[in-house]
């Protein structure tokens, strides 16, 4: 579960929400929109934006930290920053796999399959395999549908394809931290910040659902050959929530929901796509920046894919202009 500052900023939130304080930058009524809209600014770390960053491309993201600070500039009703927190054995680490274990060609990211139990009411899930059970420890199981000392039953109910990256953002690390120069306080109560990612054994795209959600066996697109991407939508409750974002929107009272930052095709988009499944409950719209985030696969297949499933799942594609006009 993740750590996050709400307490007394919860209620100077609303309070901004419902008075409308603040100044404005905008004319018109975009500034009452924007008073009662949140700004979910994904995963702007060092690791992703500086030059030495492990998976910043060579900085080739740090041009995006103008762009989002413009936006921050805006009267926005509340305002959420999202950061990877993870450990040193975490689950997406390539590192922590044998060059020969099974995998599935993905361009610099090869996938590999894990299997996970059942998440229940009254249990957590397990990561299965003896292998997973000696890193993992308590958070690993066989899996086998036997009971367990302590009579748990563990059965391998759950295939999640799961990506592998160089080691990042890792706990207590310079590549973990909020980017330099993004317009953000670690300070400053109006800056809410949620670490996503913080458990071993799982990995979470999305600031709302982790992994569990992604449950599906890997396919292939005819035409280009590369492997699809999932939407990763969950099946059935309970819903394998991650943060407490939906709860901190809800308790906000904000109309719409605007995600940008890091990165487009992986976790802005299943943090919007999974917005938009519980906004449609929630009464919120979600949307995406697209000028102020930016894709990290080389691949455009994988980038126009994931576009696609986006705006599939009832998130709303729009540019700067389109909010600050």
């Amino acid at each position: 579960m993740s750590t996050m500052r709400v307490g007394f900023v919860l209620v100077s939130s609303l309070l901004l929400l419902d008075s409308g304080l603040a100044g404005s930058a905008l004319r018109g009524g975009n500034v009452n929109k924007l008073r009662q809209s949140a700004i979910v600014v994904i995963d702007m770390q060092n690791d992703f934006v500086q030059p030495n960053g492990s998976l910043s491309n060579r900085g080739a993201n740090r041009d995006l930290i103008q762009p989002v600070n413009t936006l921050l500039d805006l009267d926005w009703g509340l305002r959420i920053f999202t950061a990877d927190n993870h450990p040193h054995n975490h689950v997406s680490f390539a590192t922590n796999y044998p060059s020969n274990y099974p995998s599935t060609p993905n361009g610099p990211f090869p996938i590999v399959n894990l299997t996970y139990s059942k998440l229940s009411s009254h249990t957590s899930t397990r990561i299965c395999g003896a292998e997973h059970i000696e890193k993992y420890g308590n958070a690993g199981a066989i899996c086998n549908g036997f009971p367990t000392p302590s009579g748990e039953v563990f059965s391998p109910d759950v295939t999640v394809p799961q990506e592998t990256y160089p080691p990042h953002a890792v706990q207590g690390t310079w590549g973990q931290k909020i980017a330099e120069g993004l317009k953000f306080s670690y300070d400053d109560p109006k800056d809410h910040l949620i670490l996503k990612g913080q458990n071993a054994h799982i990995d979470s795209y999305s600031a709302v659902f982790n992994n569990l959600a992604c449950d599906g066996a890997v396919t292939t697109d005819a035409s280009s050959g590369e492997p699809n991407s999932l939407t990763c939508i969950p099946k059935e409750r309970p819903f394998p929530h991650e943060t407490n974002l939906p709860d901190l929107l809800r308790v906000s009272g904000v109309k719409d929901v605007y995600f940008v930052g890091l990165c487009l095709d992986y976790c802005v988009k299943y943090s919007s796509i999974h917005t938009a499944f519980l906004g449609a409950e929630a009464g919120w719209n979600t949307y995406v920046i697209e000028d102020a985030s930016r894709p990290c696969s080389p691949s455009t297949f994988h980038q126009s894919q994931s576009k696609q499933q986006m705006m599939d799942s009832g998130v709303k594609l729009v540019s700067m202009e389109m909010v600050t006009a």
